[in-house]
C-alpha cells in the first residue's frame, strides 16, 4: 500500500514537472478588435488612467477595488495603482505615448513579483479604427510556476479578459459619441450660431 501511494506522489511529481517543461516561460497576450469609434475618442479613454474606471472589465466587476491616482494620470509617468481581494494589488504607468496611435505602460502585479510591457495601438480603418491590445511579460516566469500557467490557461484567460475591455470600451464610446472625457473635463463638440462673442482666453492644467 505505501509503495503505491509512494508511485502515485511520484507520478504526480513527474506529470508537473513535464507541464513545466512545456508550459509558457511568461504571460504573451495579443488581442485585437476592430471598434466603431475614431482613433482620437479612443485614445481619450486609454491615454488617461482615470478613465479606466469607464471600460476596464477588471474595475467595473469589482466594485470593491481601491484605486489611488499619483499626481498625474496621464502622459508619460502617469500612474494609478489598485488593491482588492478579488485582482490583488499592482500599478501602472505610462511610460510612452504616440497621440491617437500608441500608447505603452508598466504593467507590476505585486502578488507575483512581475512587471509586464502593455501596449494598445491604434490603426484608423476610415470610421473605425483597428485596436490591439499586448502584454508581455518582462522577464521569464519561476520554473515552477509554469505547470500552473499551463493547467490555469492563464494567456487565455487574460485574452478573453482584453477582448472583454475593448468590447466595453466599444460600448462606453457608443453610449457618449460626442464626448471624450480627460482629467475630469469635458469636450463637447458643437456648432455656434453667427453671432458676436466675448470670450476670455486662460491657461488650464491638463
Amino acid at each position: 500500500m505505501l509503495k503505491k501511494i509512494i508511485y502515485v506522489e511520484l507520478s504526480i511529481i513527474v506529470a508537473y514537472f513535464v507541464l513545466c517543461i512545456i508550459g509558457p516561460k511568461k504571460m504573451d497576450v495579443t488581442a485585437s478588435k476592430t471598434l466603431q469609434a475614431s482613433s482620437v475618442a479612443i485614445f481619450s479613454q486609454i491615454a488617461d488612467l482615470r478613465n479606466m474606471k469607464n471600460w476596464s472589465k477588471w474595475i467595473l466587476e469589482d466594485t470593491a477595488m481601491k484605486m489611488t491616482y499619483g499626481k498625474t494620470t496621464s502622459g508619460i509617468g502617469g500612474t494609478y495603482s489598485w488593491q482588492s481581494k478579488k485582482s490583488g494589488a499592482g500599478s501602472m504607468t505610462i511610460k510612452n505615448v504616440d497621440p491617437n496611435r500608441m500608447i505603452a505602460y508598466d504593467l507590476t502585479f505585486k502578488d507575483w513579483d512581475a512587471i509586464s510591457d502593455v501596449k494598445m495601438e491604434l490603426k484608423p480603418n476610415g470610421k473605425t479604427t483597428d485596436v490591439t491590445w499586448t502584454m508581455i511579460d518582462q522577464k521569464e516566469s519561476p520554473f515552477y510556476l509554469r505547470g500552473m500557467m499551463l493547467v490555469m490557461n492563464m494567456n487565455g484567460r487574460i485574452k478573453k479578459d482584453f477582448n472583454k475591455g475593448l468590447d466595453n470600451l466599444e460600448q462606453f464610446l457608443k453610449a457618449n459619441p460626442n464626448v471624450t472625457l480627460m482629467n475630469d473635463f469635458n469636450m463637447d463638440e458643437s456648432r455656434f450660431v453667427s453671432t458676436d462673442y466675448l470670450l476670455k482666453r486662460a491657461v488650464v492644467k491638463m
